[in-house]
């Protein structure tokens, strides 16, 4: 005999992120609202990026000064190693000018680290979509300040969508996976769609209801 079990559940997008800036910072603008349709790759929201940009130009001008050491060094090291291979001149002296000279080379490769980071924090000033979809949630307002990690926007990406069901402990070892699901929406009188088992939970959650999901 064929029994029908029916659950409520909530229809949902396969895929959906919650957004938060990687750097924090004062809004200056929100260029969508909860329901806009979205592209991969469009500004959301926008940062402050003054102070950004102005850790770009300070690394920038440290950058210039330490490659500038870096051709006093090499001279120095340089005048010494030949004085060295003339034999006018300590084996010491040579050795401290090519410390220098290998101290000033470092010093510019962690200025160009530093630049490196501070150019990526200015265009993380600028939130953009990961995908096509639709913005679930807006929780920010321009002019105000955001912290690193703090949730702005959720998105539900276009494609597939997908049932979730919380199923009762005493039916959940009926069910199986690829069970053919016949789904249907208060909505929409009369209307139904076919589906199938595609996820069981391996654990109860709440009201010993296992978490299930139609495909």
């Amino acid at each position: 005999a064929e029994q029908i079990r029916k659950f409520s559940g909530r229809v949902a997008a396969v895929d959906s992120s919650d957004l938060s800036f990687q750097v924090g910072g004062q809004v200056e603008s929100v260029e969508v609202d909860i329901g806009d349709q979205v592209e991969k790759g469009q500004v959301l929201a926008v940062l402050d990026p003054e102070p950004y940009q102005l850790e770009v130009d300070a690394v920038k001008a440290e950058l210039v000064k330490a490659k500038d050491n870096v051709t006093q060094k090499k001279s120095q090291y340089d005048r010494h190693k030949r004085i060295y291979e003339q034999g006018a001149g300590a084996k010491s002296y040579l050795d401290v000018s090519e410390s220098n000279y290998k101290a000033a080379r470092s010093a510019v490769d962690f200025q160009i680290a530093r630049l490196d980071l501070a150019k990526r924090n200015l265009r993380k000033t600028k939130l953009l979509s990961p995908y096509d979809g639709t913005i679930a949630l807006r929780s920010v307002q321009p002019h105000e300040e955001v912290l690193v990690g703090q949730k702005v926007f959720e998105i539900d990406a276009t494609g597939k969508m997908e049932v979730q069901l919380a199923v009762p402990e005493t039916s959940i070892d009926r069910i199986h996976i690829d069970d053919a699901v016949t789904i249907t929406f208060p909505t929409v009188p009369g209307e139904s769609a076919k589906g199938r088992i595609s996820y069981i939970g391996s654990s109860a959650v709440q009201a010993n209801a296992f978490p299930v999901k139609v495909e």
